[in-house]
């Protein structure tokens, strides 16, 4: 009995810890592929790091109290609270995808307006990856999410797990309301998913200091000349780009 029990214990653990290493690797897929694009590394690589890290958290404490609810054997209620986890993992996978592919965040506006368009999507997709993507998709969308179904029916319906899972709910909200470190201008580099889409998230108005820093500070870009010789073939062209709103709420224009 006591073997069973103490079997039964560390195949819970084996799976909170598999959960919690899925979390924190798409957590620092989203850091590496944030201090690749442009303006988005901070110096302090440690003080950006710790910082998406406790904003991410914020999403773990709703993974955690998800997989305490789908730990019942109720099969019904099981399999709502794994579709809403697989759901939410799906759309974490996605904000990484937007962030490597276009540089930007998985935005609700964005998804409202393109996704009226779903054969976009598939050209796209199929331009990239050819058909290859699709196996992987119905892997991610049926395939795991049954495997996690019947893997917390089997290891996660006990008051043991249940007290290992909201320990670990308690412990990512601790760590979500830890003062941020960094002080990068741009919020879009740190905010989880949640909370850019969030009123008054990122696509607002920047703030008189960031303002004042970009002044007493401007990037390269902004200070050094870059000319590329033309071919010389006559007649001046004046070219004006804009590159975002990100400027018009700025009033750099």
């Amino acid at each position: 009995m006591i073997r069973k029990r103490v079997a039964t214990t560390r195949r819970t653990w084996l799976f909170i810890i598999f959960t919690q290493a899925l979390l924190v690797t798409l957590a620092v897929l989203r850091l590496y592929l944030v201090r690749q694009s442009f303006q988005g590394a901070d110096e302090c690589l440690s003080c950006q790091a710790s910082t998406l890290i406790q904003h991410e958290s914020g999403l773990w404490v709703i993974v955690w109290l998800l997989l305490t609810l789908a730990s019942t054997q109720l099969r019904t209620v099981r399999m709502v609270f794994i579709s809403l986890l697989w759901f939410l993992i799906l759309i974490l996978l996605a904000d990484i995808f937007t962030l490597q592919q276009f540089g930007l965040r998985l935005y609700l506006a964005d998804v409202l307006k393109f996704g009226k368009q779903p054969q976009f999507f598939v050209d796209y997709m199929n331009e990239l990856l050819g058909w290859f993507w699709i196996p992987p998709l119905l892997v991610a969308i049926i395939a795991i999410p049954w495997f996690t179904f019947v893997l917390a029916g089997k290891h996660l319906a006990n008051w043991q797990a249940r007290t290992g899972l909201l320990v670990m709910a308690c412990l990512s909200l601790l760590l979500y309301s830890l003062p941020d470190r960094t002080a990068h201008p741009l919020p879009w580099t740190y905010l989880n998913l949640l909370e850019a889409n969030w009123p008054g998230g990122v696509d607002r108005e920047f703030s008189p200091q960031y303002l004042e820093e970009l002044i007493n500070h401007p990037p390269p870009t902004l200070t050094e000349e870059i000319c590329t010789p033309g071919q010389n073939i006559g007649g001046d062209v004046i070219i004006v780009a804009i590159e975002s709103l990100s400027a018009y709420h700025s009033e750099l224009l």
